[in-house]
């Protein structure tokens, strides 16, 4: 069920982009950076031994055309609620596409798909080493973008995503977003091209 709401969202995004011109005309124009405040909530039987505490975020996007293109890193620590199980920090490198659709001038929806690469790195008490293990994680979100004072926005935003371990675990990550639109340097939009 949620493959089937992730494609069929994924193809809206699309053909209601490519049926705007004006989106490719301003490609590469813009570039969006900002912090995120977040809170992860994990899904499932592995809320039954974990509980995630708040993190953050930090993010680049750039205007491609055909919506927004952002790299991000996100990180916080999950805690265990048994002694036998080990406490990790957990560093999520991603990269999203989002396209916003414009209520007004100053309000969007956004939704968008991501991918990444998780890192796990867990506390064993005692080892001479943490041990880190990498995991494919992919998702959709959706949120809502109020323009403050331009070029300052705030968003507010829900993330579901999926970890792809031996036993694949499901999480939401709540976040509230502060970041900037500014036009790009030309230095930056001659290396993009």
């Amino acid at each position: 069920m949620k493959t089937r709401v992730l494609l069929l969202g994924f193809v809206l995004m699309i053909c209601t982009s490519s049926a705007s011109a004006r989106y490719y005309a301003d490609a590469l124009g813009a570039v969006r950076i900002g912090l995120s405040g977040m809170q992860p909530t994990l899904q499932g039987d592995l809320s039954t031994y974990y509980s995630s505490d708040p993190g953050f975020s930090g993010f680049a996007s750039v205007d491609a055309g055909l919506g927004w293109v952002e790299m991000a890193v996100s990180y916080h620590t999950v805690t265990s609620s048994r002694s036998t199980r080990p406490d990790y920090d957990n560093l999520l490198l991603s990269l999203a596409w989002d396209v916003p659709f414009s209520i007004n001038p100053c309000v969007a929806i956004v939704p968008g798909v991501m991918v990444g690469r998780s890192s796990m790195s867990f506390d064993r008490q005692g080892a001479l080493e943490a041990t880190t293990r990498h995991d494919l994680v992919s998702g959709g979100r959706l949120g809502m973008q109020i323009c403050l004072v331009r070029p300052i926005y705030l968003k507010a935003s829900a993330e579901f995503l999926r970890t792809y371990t031996s036993d694949p675990y499901d999480q939401i990550r709540y976040l509230v977003t502060l970041g900037s639109t500014f036009r790009t340097p030309r230095w930056l939009e001659g290396v993009l091209r």
